[in-house]
């Protein structure tokens, strides 16, 4: 069954955060993502707080989407 809430992103964040930074970090889940909107916000909001996406989209034209709108922003 897919994750469509981030539960799984999530615990595995929590595990690597807890090894290399203490815990300390803030932990964002959406659930749901459906629409390109979206994700257009999601990826805005990481980068204007200089932050890290992990995600676990499985549907190709989301997955696609995302990864495109994340390389739109990424450095070089």
């Amino acid at each position: 069954m897919p994750d469509s809430i981030g539960e799984t992103a999530e615990l595995v964040t929590r595990a690597a955060v807890s090894q290399f930074n203490s815990g300390n970090a803030e932990i964002r889940r959406f659930p749901f993502v459906k629409d390109s909107e979206e994700i257009v916000e999601i990826v805005q909001q990481a980068m204007q707080n200089n932050s890290f996406i992990i995600f676990t989209l499985v549907m190709p034209n989301l997955k696609g989407m995302f990864l495109s709108e994340a390389q739109k922003h990424s450095e070089t």
